[in-house]
C-alpha cells in the first residue's frame, strides 16, 4: 500500500487565482489524513489534484516511488468519493455499487476479470458492512442522504483501492447519521488498513478522526501534526482560533523585564520582550487555587452559563474559563504556566517553541 508524497505541488486557475500555493507534504501508509480548513482554504484543490481531477500547475504527486501527476484517475488506483451525491438514478443500489468495479473489470484483459459470482459476492459483502443490504433493490431517490453516502462508500470499498479520498463526507448529515457514519468510516479505515484523506471544515471532525491532521488557509497548510500536537502547540494564532469550543483567549499586551501586562490586571511571566499576544485555553484558567497553577490576577466576572456540564465563565470579556459552579463578583485567576502559547503580535506566529 502506498503513501501519498506532494512536492512543491502548485494549482493556479486560468483566471490567475492561486488554489494552492507550492505545498510539500506527506501522508503516511494506512493514516488517517484530515484536511481542514475554512471555504476556499484549498482543502477540496488539494484532494482534487491528489484524485487526479484538478492538473497541477507544477510540483509532483507520487505514490510511494511512482510518479502519478501525470495519470488520468482511473489509472492512480484511489476511489474517490465526492461532497455531493454521484449515484446514477437509473441503477438500483446493487447497479451503483458495483458499477465502479465493473468499469474497472472492463479495462482489464478478458482473462483478468473477476468471475461475476464474485462481484456479486463483493457487492453483497461491502452492502452488509455498510448496513445498506436491505437497500439493493432501492433507487437513489428512495434513500436518504446517509443511506446515499454509504452507497457510494461501498462503492469505494468493492474495488479494493487502498487510498480512499473523501470530500465532506459526514456534510448536511444530522448529528445522529454523522456520528454513526464517522464511526463506521473509523472502524473502516482500521479494518482494511486503508489510507484516507478525508476533507472537513469542521475542527470536531477532525479531532474525532484524525491520526494527522493538516490545517489549510488562502491557499496554504499552516501546520500539519496529530490533533493532540495542532491543538496543545498550535503553530500561530489561526490555528490557535481554529481548535478549541469555546475558543481559545487571544490577549494583547506588553512583555518588558520578563513581565506581560495587560488590561492593567493581568499580569504573567514572560521570557519573550515587546508586544505578545498570550492565548489560554479556557479549561486551562483556573478560578480557585490549583496544584502547579499561579495567580495573574484578579477580575470582575462579567457573566456566566451552562457549556455542557459545566460553568463557562468570563471576566472582564477577555478571558474565559470553566468552574465546577456559578461565580459572581471578584475572583483570582490562575492558569498553568506551562500550558501558555505566546504569539508574536506582529506575525501571529508561536514564540515559544
Amino acid at each position: 500500500m502506498p503513501n501519498i508524497r506532494l512536492t512543491e505541488i502548485r494549482k493556479t486557475f486560468p483566471n490567475g487565482a492561486v488554489g494552492l500555493h507550492a505545498t510539500t507534504l506527506t501522508i503516511a501508509t494506512g493514516s488517517y489524513f484530515v484536511l481542514l480548513g475554512p471555504s476556499g482554504s484549498g482543502k477540496s484543490t488539494l484532494l482534487r489534484l491528489i484524485a487526479g481531477l484538478e492538473t497541477s500547475t507544477a510540483g509532483s504527486i507520487h505514490f510511494d516511488e511512482r510518479p502519478v501527476h501525470n495519470l488520468a484517475p482511473h489509472e492512480r488506483g484511489i476511489a474517490y468519493v465526492p461532497q455531493h451525491s454521484a449515484l446514477y438514478p437509473d441503477r438500483d443500489v446493487c447497479g451503483n455499487i458495483r458499477v465502479g468495479l465493473e468499469f474497472e473489470q472492463a479495462r482489464r484483459p478478458r482473462k483478468d476479470r473477476l468471475p461475476r459470482k464474485e462481484i456479486d459476492a463483493q457487492v453483497a459483502e461491502a452492502a452488509s458492512i455498510l448496513n445498506i443490504a436491505e437497500r439493493l433493490g432501492r433507487r437513489p431517490h428512495e434513500l436518504s442522504g446517509g443511506e446515499q453516502r454509504r452507497v457510494m462508500l461501498a462503492r469505494a470499498l468493492v474495488r479494493r483501492a487502498p487510498i480512499w479520498l473523501l470530500d465532506e463526507p459526514l456534510a448536511q448529515l444530522d448529528t445522529p447519521l454523522a456520528e454513526k457514519l464517522s464511526r463506521d468510516l473509523h472502524l473502516l479505515q482500521r479494518g482494511f488498513a486503508l489510507t484516507i484523506v478525508h476533507v472537513t471544515h469542521d475542527p470536531n471532525e477532525a479531532m474525532a478522526l484524525a491520526d494527522r491532521v493538516g490545517l489549510l488557509g488562502n491557499g496554504r497548510i499552516l501546520q500539519s501534526g496529530t490533533p493532540e500536537e495542532v491543538y496543545s502547540r498550535p503553530g500561530n494564532r489561526t490555528v490557535g482560533l481554529h481548535f478549541g469550543r469555546p475558543a481559545i483567549n487571544l490577549i494583547e499586551g506588553i512583555s518588558q523585564d520578563d513581565e506581560f501586562v495587560a488590561e492593567e490586571w493581568l499580569r504573567v511571566p514572560c521570557p519573550h520582550q515587546g508586544p505578545v499576544t498570550l492565548g489560554i485555553r479556557p479549561e486551562d484558567v483556573g478560578f480557585v487555587p490549583r496544584d502547579g497553577h499561579r495567580r495573574i490576577g484578579e477580575a470582575e466576572v462579567v457573566d456566566n452559563q451552562r457549556h455542557d456540564s459545566r460553568i463557562l465563565v468570563t471576566v472582564r470579556t477577555q478571558l474565559r474559563g470553566f468552574a465546577s459552579e456559578s461565580l459572581a463578583g471578584c475572583v483570582g485567576v490562575w492558569v498553568n504556566p506551562e500550558r501558555l502559547h505566546w504569539f508574536a503580535a506582529t506575525t501571529g506566529e508561536r514564540l515559544n517553541r
